[in-house]
């Protein structure tokens, strides 16, 4: 099942934290000013790991079947 993340940023992101990546599906999303819309298929349950571009993590999200 397709997930879609809206990230709305408030503010001018600058640097790494400007990249959203989630590396367990290889999808690595610039953040512009504004709604942003991410959208991946998991293929497994569990935590998902969503990172800035040098790999700090931002959080997490659950996937469950």
């Amino acid at each position: 099942m397709l997930v879609e993340l809206e990230i709305d940023t408030k503010v001018p992101l600058r640097g790494c934290m400007s990249t959203l990546v989630i590396p367990d599906y290889d999808l690595v999303q610039p953040l512009s000013l504004g709604k942003n819309i991410v959208r991946f298929t998991p293929t497994k349950a569990g935590p998902v790991s969503l990172t800035c571009g040098m790999g700090a993590e931002m959080g997490k999200i659950l996937v469950s079947s």
